[in-house]
């Protein structure tokens, strides 16, 4: 009788229920995109918990050659499992900073422009970035080295205003910036410069199962070398298990819920005449809540799916763009099913506050009504 009395309610109603379905898909997929917000901003500093999550550093067994090994270093980035955002090769020799490389000129552009303000007038041209022509980045002072044990102040070499001189070749100098040392891309090195260590910042947070790709690869790539730092994903967990970020969790939740019950509220009063007349041929009270409880679960189970396809498929390769903890490493299964019972509850305790009670009326009551 309970399915029957479902499908007939598809075939009367099926606008209704689409609309439901559509409404209650759009918000869990906003209260879904908030809670990775809401982890992010909990966590995204500069060499905070967010930074920490996507970044992993290794050193070389031994200094290796940049004439020798930039092909090994390029195949190394290009078969990682998990795209990364910046990479820094410690050279020595190249004033007080590493090598820099970044997957696209859009990516530098993002990183550098959050680190430091620069625009896109200060970088390399696309052109520059992708052939490896000698341009460099300058900051406000060379750093420090250590000379017999006492730190001491480097000076640039500028030929001119707009060319300086590192490791013993002229570079264009495109922009300046307000930290030390400076910019120059991994592809434009200094010719016979050694290569002492890695240290790359992922993307977005890599999942367990990448990470593991990722430490083979550098066996493969590199034999043993000494790992330096592993990405801390267990501490960014332990953010987006926090008491402000599930506290907005829930409240968003009961939103995207309320707002639904208002429309299955609407859609329940048009049918009025038909459960009064199951009641007066003899259907209870608890039998109807029953019913309707049902399917209230059904639909909510129904746009739970749809919404997890949606933010998986659609919403989270664009956020993961701008946000790093849009990723399967953060949203894991057991998350969804913990914000989707969250939501069940939630939708069961505003059912019986505010549904149930239109459906307890005395079957005269809801004739007179009609």
């Amino acid at each position: 009788m309970l399915f029957k009395y479902f499908l007939n309610n598809i075939k009367k109603h099926f606008l209704q229920y689409a609309l439901i379905i559509a409404l209650e898909t759009a918000l869990l997929c906003v209260a879904l995109t908030a809670n990775g917000i809401a982890v992010n901003m909990l966590s995204d500093d500069f060499g905070g918990t967010n930074y920490w999550a996507r970044f992993y550093g290794f050193r070389f067994s031994e200094p290796i050659s940049y004439d020798n090994d930039l092909d090994t270093i390029c195949d190394f980035l290009n078969d990682l499992p998990n795209s990364y955002e910046e990479v820094m090769i410690t050279a020595p020799g190249i004033y007080d900073s590493p090598l820099f490389s970044y997957p696209d000129r859009d990516t530098m552009f993002r990183v550098l422009n959050k680190r430091f303000g620069l625009e896109r007038k200060d970088l390399p041209t696309e052109e520059q970035f992708n052939n490896g022509e000698k341009a460099a980045i300058v900051g406000m002072n060379a750093g420090e080295a250590l000379v017999d044990g006492e730190y001491v102040q480097l000076k640039y070499d500028f030929t001119d205003d707009d060319h300086i001189m590192i490791a013993g070749e002229e570079y264009l100098v495109t922009g300046r910036y307000s930290g030390r040392g400076v910019y120059v891309l991994f592809n434009s090195a200094p010719k016979g410069c050694s290569l002492k260590d890695m240290n790359i910042k992922f993307k977005t947070v890599p999942t367990k199962a990448e990470l593991e790709t990722v430490y083979e690869l550098t066996e493969r790539y590199f034999g043993d070398v000494d790992v330096t730092n592993t990405p801390k994903i267990d501490d960014l967990l332990d953010k987006r298990s926090a008491d402000a970020n599930i506290l907005l969790s829930v409240a968003t939740l009961a939103m995207s819920v309320f707002n639904t019950l208002l429309v299955f509220r609407y859609m329940i009063s048009s049918q009025k005449k038909y459960f009064a007349v199951l009641r007066f041929v003899g259907f209870s009270k608890a039998t109807g809540v029953i019913y309707i409880g049902v399917e209230l679960l059904i639909v909510s189970v129904i746009s739970a799916l749809f919404s997890c396809i949606v933010f998986k498929k659609l919403i989270m390769p664009i956020m993961g763009k701008y946000y790093a903890v849009f990723s399967d490493a953060v949203f894991t299964a057991d998350y969804y099913i913990t914000l989707y019972g969250i939501f069940l509850g939630i939708s069961a305790v505003l059912f019986l506050a505010y549904i149930v009670p239109s459906l307890t009326r005395s079957v005269a009551a809801e004739l007179r009504e009609i």
